[in-house]
């Protein structure tokens, strides 16, 4: 089976219920993925907007801003 999604072609063995299972699996995957990233982000953000003003801390907080 060829799946062509986002200009890009994607190819899976099997029959139609083996394709359907694969691509329903990679799909969650990249959720999962997505949200772990969204987490990390978030995560940042909050260090971000607690240490940009700390001496201390500024060049830290300035990386992670450069990262998100």
């Amino acid at each position: 089976m060829i799946d062509f999604v986002d200009q890009k072609l994607n190819y899976y063995r099997g029959n139609f219920d083996a394709f359907e299972k694969n691509k329903n699996e990679k799909l969650k995957q990249l959720r999962r993925q997505r949200e772990g990233q969204l987490t990390e982000i978030a995560h940042m953000q909050k260090f971000v907007d607690k240490f940009r003003y700390n001496a201390k801390r500024a060049t830290m907080a300035q990386s992670r801003m450069k990262a998100i």
